[in-house]
Formats: C-alpha cells, sequence, structure tokens
C-alpha cells in the first residue's frame, strides 16, 4: 500500500493496522506524518520479537472483540425470552382485565 493511501486510511479512522518498519536509515529520517506513530528498525536486535508482539496485540484484541460480541449476541436472546414472557403476562392480565375489575370492585380510574 503507497503512504499516501495509508495516511488517508489513517486520516477517516479506517479499522486498517499498520506496523511501520524501516531499515538503513534514522528514525528521525521517517516523514513528519509518522511522528505520533511508533515504527520499528528492523536492523535492530530484537525487531522479529517486537514485530511478534505487535502482531500478537492486534490477534488478542480481535479475539477479545469476537469474544465481547459472542456475549452481546447471547445477552439478546436471553433478553428477548425475558421479553417475551414478560410479555405473555401483561397479555394474560389484559385478556383478564374485566375479571380482575369485577373481582376487586376496581372502576375505570383504577385500572388506567
Amino acid at each position: 500500500m503507497a503512504f499516501g493511501q495509508a495516511m488517508a486510511n489513517l486520516s477517516r479512522g479506517s479499522d486498517f493496522v499498520y506496523l511501520y518498519n524501516y531499515m538503513d536509515m534514522d528514525a528521525y529520517d521517517l516523514p513528519e506524518e509518522f511522528a505520533h506513530l511508533q515504527a520499528l528498525d528492523m536492523s535492530k536486535l530484537g525487531f522479529m520479537q517486537d514485530l511478534i508482539r505487535g502482531i500478537q496485540k492486534i490477534v488478542g484484541t480481535i479475539d477479545k472483540e469476537k469474544e465481547s460480541k459472542d456475549i452481546f449476541r447471547e445477552n439478546i436472546k436471553k433478553l428477548k425470552k425475558k421479553l417475551e414472557s414478560v410479555n405473555k403476562v401483561v397479555y394474560d392480565i389484559y385478556i383478564q382485565m374485566d375479571d380482575i375489575k369485577n373481582t376487586y370492585d376496581l372502576s375505570d380510574s383504577e385500572i388506567s
């Protein structure tokens, strides 16, 4: 991906994740647009470990997001079942309203 495209995606708040790497240059020679980002020097000892750690953070975040979505979907199903039960109870009360009014000698204003 070209530098211009990457910067356009960053400015749009895209879901892309970039791991910036450089080699055979000084970190201060990186474009000014990268000043707020962390870049990895490929010629340094430990580069591969840093790269792997960065990838694991991304994958871990994706796994947590998927797990959160699964929990959310499960809770939505539970809520839907509870709401269906409540709706049944409310409907049953509505159907029996005349009997309830007569049994407890209630007026229309006391029910409304």
